[in-house]
């Protein structure tokens, strides 16, 4: 399975920075290489905060959102408790990944159909 994980910003002005970038990098390379496709798409809210939303790929259905708003970024993810905000995107991407792959390993909890589901 092939990953398609690419940022678009060809209609709307980013805001994010070049260490942003490359941490949604990070995690699309490691989501690929745990085999998930995933669509990526990014803008910015009417109050200019960027924000990045990853999903399966082919789908409208969104696995995690990330944010930024006034100088902290926030995640959310299906299942999780409620918005989590951070000081760092990083501390953002490594939320969401322990909460993905909890253990560090095996099949993501909410990232892939359920057996049931096949």
């Amino acid at each position: 399975m092939r990953a398609a994980v690419a940022l678009l910003h060809d209609h709307v002005p980013l805001r994010w920075t070049s260490r942003d970038h490359a941490e949604l990098a990070r995690l699309g390379a490691l989501l690929a290489r745990g085999g998930i496709a995933c669509d990526v798409l990014d803008g910015a809210s009417d109050e200019g905060h960027p924000w990045c939303a990853f999903g399966p790929a082919g789908s409208a259905d969104v696995f995690a959102h990330f944010a930024r708003i006034d100088g902290r970024y926030v995640v959310d993810w299906p299942g999780s408790p409620g918005a989590v905000l951070v000081e760092d995107l990083c501390a953002a991407v490594d939320r969401f990944l322990a909460a993905a792959f909890p253990g560090g390993h095996g099949r993501a909890r909410f990232l892939r159909p359920t057996e049931a589901e096949d």
